[in-house]
């Protein structure tokens, strides 16, 4: 993961641009990564300041995933941006999902696991197909089918329980 370090002590107080490929190689480094096969761009904007440097992610891309209403193979677009504050302290650690300290005699910063995260958090909760008519509509009918049997079969305790509320 060398490849995603920023040296930044050598830069002049300003903004610095770099641009990061994250493709199924890099995903696969992560052991519970939900991002397959994906090409994905960051480019990130570093502000380097006097006692701080600000970093802009800006992802964009797209992943080869499944939908969850068909299950049809599909597309889906990843477009997310993020910022990360990082100061110079004498105990480094992330204090909270923007600011991290590094130490004094810091050179570099690794963005790794954070593009990492950044990634993930660009993946919507339900991946779906755009519109329902992009979806296998052959998978669909099958639902709706099997939902409405499942509708129809009723267990007869059930039926007397629910007059009880009614007496």
């Amino acid at each position: 993961m060398t490849k995603y370090r920023i040296p930044f002590e050598g830069l002049k107080q300003g903004k610095h641009s770099f641009q990061f490929k994250l493709t199924e190689e890099f995903f696969d480094s992560f052991p519970f990564s939900q991002i397959e096969d994906a090409e994905i761009v960051a480019d990130i904007e570093l502000d380097k300041q006097t006692s701080m440097m600000v970093l802009h992610f800006a992802l964009s891309g797209s992943m080869n995933t499944q939908c969850d209403r068909c299950g049809d193979e599909m597309q889906m677009p990843i477009d997310s941006n993020h910022r990360l504050i990082v100061k110079f302290g004498d105990e480094p650690g992330e204090y909270d999902d923007e600011i991290l300290v590094i130490g004094h005699k810091e050179h570099e910063i690794d963005v790794s696991q954070f593009l990492y995260e950044f990634a993930h958090l660009g993946v919507p909760l339900k991946i779906t197909h755009e519109s329902e008519d992009d979806c296998n509509q052959e998978v669909l009918d099958k639902l709706d089918e099997m939902e409405e049997e499942e509708e129809e079969k009723t267990d007869p305790r059930w039926d007397k329980l629910r007059g009880i509320g009614k007496n």
